[in-house]
């Protein structure tokens, strides 16, 4: 078995002792391998060179993902859940990984005169990595679907149930062509990831990541919301010691499908900087960081919403001191 905790202080003088992972392994023969427990996601697995912004509110939410290697503005996954995953190995360089992870369940049980949110099926991700010399990628594409149970008193809603589905199809590739030069990108577009168990950032002041709904003639009409999320990370290493991370990430959110064409929104975040890890010590890294955070305007049907507006910027500069053990 693999065991990881985690410490760290909260806020206000506390601590907290987490379980990052907790996972055993089956090495079935040469082609096959069994993963069963809290353990790494499969879809999206590259992430920025980005560590600073792990913890803090935003719009009186407290979020523990605020910004850490891109969340919120291009990076999906990267994350760990409960689940089982096989891995198939197909060549010398290539893998074929499915895996069944726990669903959250977002909504409220049991509220009476609400939706009820229920997720009857795990989590479904499948992806292919594989590596050509220089260049490699891991295509994915994850999916669960979301059922809701409606009390006949909410909002007028005759339906006992109504479903829609979750999923992320995901591109992720790297170039390390063996020079001090190195790039690695992902693109992620899917639809009602807010629903699922992925982790996106947070979202205030107007926009949502999630699936909408209106009440339609005393039947439920569920709108999809659009997700497209970017990111790329230009690694020149200027020391031996030293690399220099130029990072972008973008993420959009949308939806143009809701019965009003009054609720039709979307909105654009961007997020752009500099990370420098500098490994001064074989366990001891020191990591001087430059961001700039815009999380752009709330626009319904093109125009911005003059009850939202500008959603505002965040800058962070910081220095991380990072033991690894």
């Amino acid at each position: 078995m693999h065991i990881e905790i985690g410490l760290r202080g909260e806020e206000g003088g506390g601590e907290a002792v987490n379980c990052r992972y907790a996972y055993a392994w089956w090495k079935i023969n040469p082609m096959f391998k069994l993963t069963v427990g809290q353990q790494n996601e499969v879809i999206a697995p590259y992430a920025p060179s980005q560590m600073i912004g792990m913890r803090g509110y935003l719009g009186g939410v407290f979020n523990t993902n605020l910004h850490v290697i891109g969340y919120g503005f291009g990076n999906i996954g990267n994350d760990r859940k409960e689940g089982v995953r096989l891995d198939t190995k197909l060549g010398e360089k290539s893998n074929l990984a499915i895996a069944m992870f726990t669903p959250n369940v977002n909504a409220v049980e049991g509220n009476w005169a609400a939706a009820d949110e229920e997720e009857t099926l795990p989590r479904i991700d499948i992806v292919y990595s594989v590596s050509l010399g220089s260049f490699s990628l891991a295509p994915g594409f994850s999916w669960q679907s979301v059922q809701y149970e409606w009390d006949p008193q909410a909002g007028g809603a005759v339906n006992d149930e109504s479903d829609f589905d979750v999923w992320v199809w995901s591109l992720p590739v790297k170039f390390a062509p063996g020079g001090p030069i190195s790039i690695s990108a992902e693109i992620n577009w899917g639809e009602n990831v807010g629903n699922g168990s992925y982790t996106t950032g947070i979202y205030t002041g107007g926009p949502v990541n999630v699936a909408q709904w209106d009440v339609v003639n005393g039947a439920v009409q569920f709108a999809d919301t659009e997700f497209t999320g970017f990111w790329a990370d230009l690694a020149w290493k200027a020391h031996p010691i030293a690399t220099i991370h130029f990072i972008y990430g973008m993420q959009q959110v949308k939806n143009d499908d809701r019965f009003a064409q009054a609720n039709r929104w979307d909105n654009t975040r961007t997020m752009y900087g500099v990370s420098v890890p500098i490994a001064v010590a074989k366990t001891f890294i020191i990591r001087p960081e430059v961001f700039f955070y815009d999380f752009g305007e709330f626009e319904v049907n093109g125009v911005v919403d003059p009850n939202n507006g500008d959603l505002g910027s965040q800058t962070i500069i910081g220095v991380q001191f990072q033991i690894v053990f």
